[in-house]
This record gives structure tokens, sequence and C-alpha cells, in this order.
């Protein structure tokens, strides 16, 4: 499903998960995070370069998209 994807999140921020497993977040064009996915239940969790690890949920609520953090907190998206 996300495989080759961006999604556009309402904080500015574009998720691009490449088909290879690649990840890279960015904000206004500038790369801000890189890293690796992987699809874990209903998670996308990234293994990023620098050691760090999160993982959020792509959630549908009728005809929105949101991304939702661990701690539930949900912004809206859109797959760009």
């Amino acid at each position: 499903m996300l495989a080759g994807k961006s999604i556009i999140v309402a904080d500015g921020r574009r998720l691009e998960y490449g088909r290879s497993g690649s990840y890279q977040e960015t904000r206004n064009g500038q790369p801000i995070a890189v890293g690796k996915y992987q699809i874990r239940d209903v998670s996308v969790c990234v293994q990023f370069t620098t050691g760090l690890t999160r993982c959020d949920s792509i959630v549908q609520d009728g005809n929105q998209l949101f991304v939702e953090d661990r701690n539930g907190q949900r912004l809206p998206a859109q797959v760009g």
C-alpha cells in the first residue's frame, strides 16, 4: 500500500516510502530524516540512519486520511 508512495502531512512534512524499503522525510523540499521502513501489523516503522526508530499508523476515517503516532495523536494527511 505504501511502497512507492508519498504521504503529505498537515504539519508540512512529506513522508516518502520507496519501493525498496527506503524512507525519506522532507519539509519544504529539504530532507529532515532518512532511513528504512517496514510494515508491522497495522504500523509502519522507520529505522532512521541516526539509530532512532518510530512507528506510526496510517488511518482512514471516512474520507479522511491521518498519520497517527504511538501516543494516538492524529494529523490529517493525503497521498501525494
